[in-house]
């Protein structure tokens, strides 16, 4: 989807401006905490994300924790029901005119 974005993008010669989407546009470790609390009977916070491998955060191997995000988070209601983060389809639309 991504590429059919900017193939088109190009055709209109304007800038293409590409923004990251977790935890700017998404938010992505809030919504993960929920999830994972309630799934594992956790008590995480967004502060426990203070390096960015979710295996080191979780206490589980890099396989457990892809597993975990790509398997059963991307699914879930958490995940699925997530709005946008405040302000930022304003800015994004700000920064496309």
């Amino acid at each position: 989807m991504a590429v059919h974005i900017l193939k088109t993008r190009a055709k209109i010669n304007k800038p293409v401006i590409a923004c990251d989407i977790d935890d700017v546009k998404f938010p992505f470790v809030p919504r993960f905490c929920e999830f994972h609390n309630r799934a594992y009977g956790t008590n995480m916070s967004p502060s426990d994300f203070h390096v960015y491998s979710f295996g080191e955060v979780m206490g589980v191997s890099k396989e457990e924790s892809l597993k975990r995000i790509d398997e059963e988070y991307l699914r879930s209601e958490e995940f699925l029901t997530a709005e946008p983060m405040a302000g930022s389809e304003d800015a994004i639309e700000h920064l496309a005119s």
